[in-house]
């Protein structure tokens, strides 16, 4: 192998079809195998390169989008997921037949297999049924909005936060940290907290000699004022009686929150509630 040979774009040529190098014909076969090999690696490597390059500018696109329209950073970044899912599985199968072709395989040559295999034709066509629908079931959730990712949701038992929406599978994250995957297809009931306020509800048990009215707008008070703290908008709060007796009255506390500082609120409300009624002169039962 000279350096003149290096250089002369025929000799590669060569090499990848009959891995001819020099004198070398008895190890053609095995340098052919080496080469091909190498050109599959190579184009593995390219289909990485390219779904990255074509990531980062979608995600550019659609920040600069969500700049310029004022849209919901939850609905572009579930737009963001369902295209990045179909660009990784398009490029995915672009290299997949560009690798068949390097090694030599044809779909001329694949069609008398395909035919003569009943089975494995009727196996990929059920999970090709299977996978249109989970892809038709993803465009339609998205078109119709039911939910995006940021969202927290309860899809048939699991309740969590969406994580990712691709075309054919939807993540979910729940309280515990798992993660959950559930095909598209199979999403059928789907209950959104994320686009209404969630309701609470808080009990205190006061004595019966104390001041109804003072008790109710004490809570109700500290409810708008936690509420005011946070920069939360929701409905206002309302306070009940729910039970009487000779020694207590019980009120009940109802606040709304978006979802993500629901939990927040309970949590303050029942940390200064005490101190709110006792302030107010009301005694706790």
């Amino acid at each position: 192998m000279t350096p003149q040979m290096i250089m002369d774009p025929a000799f590669w040529l060569s090499l990848y079809r009959v891995g001819k190098v020099g004198n070398l014909i008895e190890a053609n076969l095995l340098i052919a195998l080496v080469a091909r090999l190498i050109v599959v690696c190579l184009l593995m490597l390219l289909a990485q390169l390219v779904i990255g390059i074509i990531k980062h500018f979608i995600h550019l696109g659609l920040r600069s989008a969500e700049a310029a329209t004022g849209k919901e950073l939850r609905r572009l970044g579930t737009l963001e997921t369902l295209l990045f899912s179909a660009i990784t599985y398009t490029v995915y199968f672009v290299t997949f037949i560009l690798m068949l072709f390097t090694i030599g395989i044809t779909w001329a040559g694949l069609a008398p297999l395909i035919g003569a295999a009943s089975v494995l034709g009727l196996a990929v066509g059920f999970g090709a049924q299977k996978l249109v629908r989970d892809i038709i079931t993803g465009l339609f959730i998205l078109g119709e909005g039911q939910f995006d990712v940021g969202d927290y949701v309860t899809i048939g038992s699991v309740t969590g936060t969406v994580q990712e929406m691709g075309l054919r599978v939807t993540q979910l994250c729940d309280e515990d940290g798992r993660i959950y995957t559930i095909a598209n297809g199979d999403i059928s009931q789907v209950f959104n907290a994320s686009r209404r306020d969630i309701r609470r509800l808080i009990e205190v048990s006061i004595k019966r000699e104390s001041s109804i009215d003072t008790a109710m707008n004490a809570m109700r008070e500290l409810a708008l004022k936690i509420a005011k703290e946070k920069s939360i908008t929701a409905r206002p709060p309302e306070v009940n009686i729910i039970g009487m007796d000779a020694a207590k009255t019980t009120l009940r506390l109802i606040v709304w929150a978006p979802v993500k500082f629901v939990g927040e609120v309970e949590n303050e409300i029942r940390q200064r509630i005490i101190d709110a009624l006792q302030n107010a002169g009301v005694e706790l039962a």
